[in-house]
């Protein structure tokens, strides 16, 4: 675990860590004996501001709604800062992010390990870390604050492009089988297991992955 410790990426100016954070998520790590684990991250709402070049804090208004995978497959909750990797047990080449995406990279990294290797969310719920999200918009995925139809249009265009590769993605029998799903299906990709849920066509193992998307703020906003 002295590999998964180690860290050499900075934070964006956007972004806060806890002190105990790392622990928190090495731990995880080490209890779950996963390849990924999370933990929470609250947002805190800034206001743009000239004089002031990282904003003025707000407020703190808790984190994205989301709990497990199901959630994940669904729509993105998890910042990135609040997540540590065991390298140990994710080949190199997978943790390379697709440089073709302009946005929703880091998304299409969760989508695709998500759906080959275990992550462990049961931390998610222990804050570990701030990002602070500028009200007008311009540091993040938003199109309330954004009336500018070409990007408009850049934005759809790669959300849709997220759920195509939601149609590609075949999850792996492991992860179907830490979903409830047992015997695996073969080939069930991750827009088939969600139309499934939707249509209480498929029973997971815990009674919670089977409610609908419901989120506390307006996060589908922000991500696909």
């Amino acid at each position: 675990m002295r590999e998964t410790a180690k860290s050499d990426r900075l934070l964006d100016y956007d972004d806060t860590l806890y002190p105990d954070a790392h622990a928190v998520l090495v731990n995880e790590l080490r209890d779950s004996g996963c390849a990924v684990a999370f933990a929470g991250i609250a947002l805190k709402g800034v206001a743009a501001s000239a004089a002031v070049p990282l904003g003025i804090g707000i407020a703190r208004t808790g984190r994205m709604s989301g709990h497990g995978l199901l959630d994940a497959f669904r729509q993105g909750f998890c910042q990135f800062h609040g997540m540590l990797v065991d390298r140990t047990r994710i080949a190199p080449e997978d943790l390379r992010l697709d440089e073709s995406l302009p946005i929703y990279e880091d998304y299409d990294w969760h989508l695709q390990l998500g759906a080959r290797h275990p992550f462990s969310y049961a931390a998610i719920d222990q804050i570990v870390g701030d990002y602070r999200q500028r009200d007008d918009g311009s540091n993040t995925i938003s199109l309330r604050h954004k009336n500018d139809a070409h990007k408009l249009a850049f934005w759809q265009f790669w959300a849709a492009e997220i759920e195509s590769r939601r149609s590609r993605i075949e999850i792996a029998p492991a992860i179907q089988v830490r979903l409830g799903i047992d015997p695996p299906r073969p080939g069930l990709t991750i827009r088939r297991l969600l139309d499934l849920v939707d249509c209480r066509q498929i029973a997971l193992r815990a009674d919670t992955v089977l409610l609908p998307r419901v989120a506390t703020y307006d996060s589908a906003d922000v991500m696909p």
